[in-house]
């Protein structure tokens, strides 16, 4: 034997231990792809605080001066018709402006004043008032909102109307010379325009219920989708597939029908959700919270679009509407908190 091929052996023997002693690396877990966005610990602290629940303002524009009024504690109405009045007096309260349609019954039916004591005060406040006996030269068209008050007799509702004008004053519509003409009322104390005004918004543009759209099942690539969860100690981002698993049992639509709940006690129980998604086209970010009570109740504040009335004489009523929406129990609290906390 030639004294190369020894040598040769050894060396290919050496090699094959050597890579028969090499490990192998274990497989990478897929890149978790998501959303680029800034999504850190979600503070809590602002929900619940009563500040921005059910809140209206309500900014009136009178010969160009600006006057601002605010209410707060807006409940969502109970939609009852005429028949689900109590008692045997009715109020339905509509805005009056150039080219306002007639208020049909349906309107009407969908939109009686059914809170008790604001029933009962607008009652009283429109009841008692005492009117010229002269007409003057007041007419409707100085009038924003019509109240009308309707009595049952005999299985039959009539009506009154009052014409409420914002410096409180009240017009009733009357006869004379075969020609209408208006009484204004002449109260010591007029009455309050802007809640009655607040009340028309609540009664008649408030919707009774809310559809929610949550957790995005129309986007397709994941890189458009971030969802963010926080406790109150802890947060943690997911993918739009671990989503879409977490909520898998989750309608795509959610019929909310309170606004407005009673302030919950404790409120930093609550878990914080944010969704961030994106347009194909690198559209602008959208973001939406929500936030989960221990109870499983999805909670979440909306702003009503900016509406506006322009009155006969050129003023402008501006109204800007928060309000907070409650569905019924959707989620499991204790499963959520405890996969955010893992």
């Amino acid at each position: 034997m030639k004294p190369w091929k020894p040598i040769l052996l050894i060396l290919l023997a050496g090699c094959l231990s050597i890579s028969g002693c090499t490990s192998t690396a274990p497989p990478s877990e897929p890149e978790r792809v998501m959303l680029s966005v800034d999504c850190g610990w979600q503070d809590i602290k602002d929900f619940g605080s009563g500040s921005g629940e059910g809140r209206l303002v309500i900014t009136d524009s009178i010969d160009d001066y600006q006057e601002r009024h605010e209410f707060t504690g807006i409940k969502s109405p109970v939609r009852e018709g005429i028949e689900g009045t109590e008692g045997d007096t009715a109020v339905f309260l509509a805005r009056w402006y150039p080219g306002s349609s007639m208020y049909t019954s349906q309107d009407m039916s969908q939109s009686f004043v059914t809170d008790l004591d604001e029933r009962n005060w607008l009652i009283e406040s429109l009841e008692s008032l005492t009117f010229s006996t002269v007409k003057n030269t007041r007419r409707e068209t100085e009038a924003r909102v019509v109240a009308y008050v309707l009595k049952k007799d005999n299985d039959k509702w009539t009506g009154q109307a009052y014409w409420i004008c914002p410096d409180g004053i009240v017009l009733l519509e009357g006869a004379e010379d075969g020609y209408t003409c208006f009484y204004e009322s002449h109260t010591p104390v007029p009455v309050d325009y802007y809640y009655i005004s607040a009340l028309q918004v609540k009664y008649y543009q408030i919707p009774s219920n809310f559809t929610l759209f949550c957790f995005d099942a129309q986007l397709t690539g994941p890189e458009q989708y971030r969802l963010c969860i926080s406790s109150n100690t802890v947060h943690r981002d997911f993918t739009l597939e671990e989503a879409r698993d977490l909520f898998s049992d989750l309608k795509d639509e959610i019929v909310t029908q309170v606004v407005n709940p009673d302030p919950i006690a404790n409120r930093e129980s609550c878990i914080k959700i944010t969704e961030y998604s994106q347009g194909p086209a690198d559209e602008e970010i959208q973001s939406r919270s929500y936030y989960l009570s221990p109870e499983g109740r999805l909670m979440f504040f909306s702003e009503m679009d900016h509406f506006t009335h322009f009155y006969w004489n050129k003023d402008i009523e501006v109204f800007e509407c928060t309000l907070m929406w409650e569905s019924e129990p959707v989620l499991d609290y204790s499963e959520i908190l405890k996969l955010v906390n893992d």
